[in-house]
């Protein structure tokens, strides 16, 4: 049995729900920089990527489970009950967006090493989101209003997510990681002919921009599992040099994921500094 990483507390170390979208946003237009990423540095992030995602997984499994079964009369449960939604729903972005990345990354290095664990990970993520979904429609005791808005942010999330992917199509065949592979397939002619005129520097921007009104802003500030989504997110991140997303500005949160793996740098040396005096 994996064992369940401790219920966060107050820490430099968290991402919410709309970081992981925004990251998949990232992703999505700088999948060059994964794609060449080195396999010595794909193989050291998945570990913790699939440790930490298996945990989440726990997280929630507990937590639907305590929803189904217990009362949903007072505010507070309903609250949790829609940041668990949210970063249910939500977080798929990033899900799958990665599973394709190291598929292509799999791809390239001719072998079939990253891409299968990553596809449990995805696997396991949208089981929980189709019962989340089913509870949705039954056990939850939603407002209306919440429901549809439920209802709307999966909607949006799977169009979203085709249209990262459509990003990734120069690279090789990614559309069977979207919600509909054609509607993939097409976005990615869609941007061929745009990128003919379009300068992307301009193009990308925008599509970040969007990606924040659309569904960033619709999510709740807070997640209730934003420990473990910054262990999966600085597990992606430690792939490649983050400091080469930051171009757009629009990446608030990598300040955080640097001061984080600064101070975790500085202190390894200091340990080395100790262990040889």
């Amino acid at each position: 049995t994996t064992r369940m990483a401790p219920k966060q507390h107050q820490s430099a170390e968290i991402m919410q729900a709309s970081d992981l979208v925004e990251l998949a946003g990232a992703i999505a237009l700088h999948g060059q920089l994964i794609v060449e990423a080195s396999p010595e540095r794909i193989n050291a992030s998945l570990e913790q990527y699939w440790l930490a995602s298996k945990c989440r997984c726990d997280r929630w499994g507990h937590s639907l489970r305590e929803f189904r079964d217990g009362q949903h009369s007072d505010d507070e449960t309903v609250t949790a009950e829609i940041s668990l939604l949210d970063e249910i729903i939500s977080s798929e972005t990033l899900t799958r967006l990665w599973t394709a990345v190291l598929s292509v990354h799999d791809h390239r290095q001719g072998a079939d090493r990253v891409c299968p664990v990553a596809n449990s990970v995805l696997t396991a993520h949208v089981d929980f989101r189709n019962r989340a979904l089913a509870m949705l429609a039954g056990s939850l005791p939603l407002q209306p209003k919440d429901a549809r808005r439920m209802l709307r942010l999966h909607r949006r999330v799977s169009r979203w997510v085709d249209l990262l992917l459509a990003y990734l199509q120069r690279f090789d065949d990614v559309s069977r990681f979207a919600f509909r592979p054609q509607r993939c397939r097409d976005f990615a002619i869609d941007l061929w002919y745009e990128n003919r005129l379009l300068n992307h520097q301009v193009s990308r921007p925008l599509t970040l921009i969007s990606l924040q009104a659309a569904l960033c802003k619709e999510l709740r500030p807070s997640s209730p599992n934003a420990d473990l989504n910054f262990q999966i997110g600085a597990s992606v991140l430690s792939c490649f040099d983050a400091s080469q997303l930051d171009a757009t500005g629009t990446f608030h949160w990598l300040w955080q994921y640097r001061l984080v793996h600064k101070t975790i740098d500085c202190q390894g040396l200091i340990d080395e500094l100790l262990e040889s005096a």
